[in-house]
């Protein structure tokens, strides 16, 4: 009580007191920097050279650049990513969880956009509010195992969106603060247009990254967006060990790695390719028997919705009935048959009845040699060597077709079993 009554009695030495204070207390030093020199990793970026690049529809990941790392190292020091995304959807559409993501991550000193570590977040409505945490490894923008990412839900603070991801302006942050227990990462998107607000925060008590030399945006190809535009991208540091802030120009070309989306691309090759067609005016012949693009077009690229898909899916009964039906399928598959290494495959076209040449029926269970086989008109085909290693192949075009539904299975339904089972299975054949 004496010593707060002497600096009442004398309020411009307290006035004084709290000005050397805040010059001299090294926690308060504040740098911020705009993120601009967006480079696409894979998709386009308009503007990338600033700090409110755009992503078109479809798959799109950017990263930007600092000229030189930016530390996390002593106590106290943080960094933080901020800025603000505004989401277009076709009609009252919404985006899918998990289908947009930012984070910070330390090139680890590797060239290209391989082996790097570090911390992203993404858009979550329901479950546990997950960080991804991300020790070397491949690809940054892959979130699979095998590109060194896990996915930390435990002792995760906060909570998911609750809501869908609508149409709108959201706020997205994430932050990394050195405390002497580990590194804290803390993140949150909120929009005050849909009511959305997701945040969460995890202790990493043993770090993967001292400081950060990258920063990351991504809309996988499934998130069904029509476009995404930022805004005030900025990123802050705080504390003593952090140096001065500045990124890397864009690359030629705007910070797109190509001026043409792959689809474009695809489109180009197409158009060039056509054979020259010597009449007049041949597109105007017969308009009105033909199916014409946006463009005018009378020959069109397929093309997937895996958003609008997985909403029919769900939504509507008779395709939800399909659906089960071929997860009921598949599932038996996954549960039941197993390729064998020791098995040798054979020329597809002798699984014949040597006696008139019909087909034998296919049957997933491994023939028995010295068994029997039908086809429709020979109920009783031994089963020999030649027919049994044509039937290995027939059982691997059948099992490739699984992998292939399995992974179609994944876009459509996230469910992570069809992709570890798919990604299993490919790895066996690579090896």
């Amino acid at each position: 009580m004496k010593s707060s009554s002497f600096f009442l009695r004398r309020p411009r030495l307290l006035l004084l007191v709290c000005l050397a204070s805040c010059l001299f207390y090294s926690g308060a030093v504040s740098r911020a920097a705009p993120v601009t020199g967006w480079h696409a990793f894979s998709g386009t970026v308009s503007a990338g050279g600033t700090d409110h690049p755009g992503f078109g529809s479809g798959s799109t990941a950017a990263t930007a650049a600092l000229a030189a790392p930016v530390l996390v190292a002593g106590v106290g020091d943080a960094l933080v990513f901020r800025g603000k995304a505004a989401f277009k959807f076709p009609g009252a559409a919404a985006g899918l969880d998990a289908g947009f993501r930012w984070g910070l991550f330390s090139s680890s000193n590797k060239t290209g956009d391989d082996g790097w570590s570090g911390y992203m977040v993404l858009n979550k409505r329901g479950g546990a509010a997950a960080l991804y945490r991300k020790d070397g490894g491949r690809a940054w923008n892959s979130t699979a195992e095998k590109s060194g990412y896990a996915i930390i839900r435990e002792n995760v603070t906060g909570a998911p969106g609750r809501r869908p991801l609508t149409g709108g302006v959201y706020e997205i942050m994430l932050r990394l603060e050195r405390q002497p227990g580990g590194l804290l990462a803390s993140w949150s998107m909120v929009s005050s247009d849909t009511g959305y607000a997701l945040h969460g925060s995890w202790l990493d008590t043993a770090p993967v990254i001292q400081g950060v030399d990258r920063v990351m945006l991504q809309a996988t190809s499934n998130f069904g967006h029509d476009s995404i535009e930022f805004s005030g991208l900025d990123l802050a540091a705080e504390g003593g060990s952090a140096g001065e802030l500045s990124f890397a120009p864009a690359p030629a070309g705007d910070g797109s790695k190509n001026t043409l989306s792959s689809r474009q691309r695809s489109q180009a090759r197409l158009d060039a390719n056509l054979p020259a067609f010597p009449k007049p005016d041949p597109e105007a012949r017969f308009r009105e028997s033909k199916i014409h693009d946006s463009q005018g077009r009378f020959y069109r690229l397929p093309s997937d919705n895996w958003a609008a898909a997985a909403r029919l899916a769900r939504d509507d009964p008779e395709w939800a009935e399909w659906l089960a039906g071929r997860r009921a399928v598949l599932d038996d598959w996954m549960q039941k048959r197993r390729d064998n290494i020791a098995w040798r495959a054979g020329w597809g076209h002798f699984f014949i009845s040597p006696k008139d040449g019909s087909y034998l029926t296919f049957t997933p269970d491994e023939p028995v040699p010295g068994g029997t086989l039908s086809s429709p008109t020979d109920p009783a085909v031994e089963v020999t060597p030649k027919i049994h290693a044509a039937w290995v192949t027939k059982f691997r075009q059948a099992h490739i077709e699984k992998i292939l539904e399995a992974a179609r299975l994944f876009r459509l339904t996230g469910e992570q079993k069809y992709f570890d089972w798919a990604a299993a299975w490919i790895d066996f054949y690579a090896s």
